[in-house]
């Protein structure tokens, strides 16, 4: 026998069923469905402080949520969100009344979102944090490497750097201390100062 069970976060009608697979998931088979209905009790009705939910980084691929709550009568939070074409907040997760952050990892780049973060007590009562919204972009950083190199290395060398960079910037300081700029792809040309040290790649 199988035994499975779960914690409501909110009154209303909670309808559950067991599927199974006897075949390395090639088909399934469905119980029976069944349902509970949670109420909530009018002797609590007050609800916890609301949690203060930070500013979202612009990142790449996800979206970090985290954010603060004192109050002693938190049993847990619920994170929400809401894209553009949602047009109300759905629930994407439950967390523990320990935990202050969350990653959601289920976004799409250049859509934007808007999350808030409720807590809840064991009356189902609930407060929520004020709404932060961010849209993930693919992030382009700089890079700049600088080595050092034996003194008898010919300053025309080129080196090759494993990896998947696309494009490499070598910036050149001219006699007159204006700068060239050069782009290569997939490889980095070293430039050499009097010190035997790589200025740029």
């Amino acid at each position: 026998m199988y035994r499975a069970s779960f914690e409501p976060t909110a009154p209303g009608v909670y309808r559950y069923y067991a599927v199974f697979s006897s075949d390395n998931e090639e088909t399934w088979v469905s119980s029976e469905e069944n349902s509970v209905t949670v109420y909530q009790s009018n002797a609590d009705t007050e609800p916890p402080a609301a949690p203060a939910l930070g500013g979202l980084l612009e990142e790449s691929g996800r979206a970090s949520l985290s954010w603060t709550a004192d109050d002693e009568s938190i049993a847990g939070f619920d994170i929400y969100r809401q894209s553009v074409t949602d047009a109300v907040y759905r629930k994407i997760a439950t967390v523990a009344k320990e935990a202050r952050a969350y990653t959601d990892f289920t976004v799409n780049n250049d859509t934007t979102y808007t999350y808030k973060v409720a807590a809840f007590d064991q009356a189902y009562n609930r407060a929520f944090s004020e709404p932060q919204t961010v849209t993930p972009r693919l992030v382009m950083i700089d890079v700049t490497l600088r080595l050092h190199l034996p003194d008898y290395t010919p300053t025309t060398d080129d080196i090759t750097i494993a990896g998947g960079l696309q494009w490499l910037e070598r910036v050149v300081d001219q006699a007159d201390g204006a700068e060239r700029r050069d782009h290569t792809r997939g490889r980095g040309i070293l430039v050499q100062d009097d010190g035997g040290q790589v200025d740029s790649v």
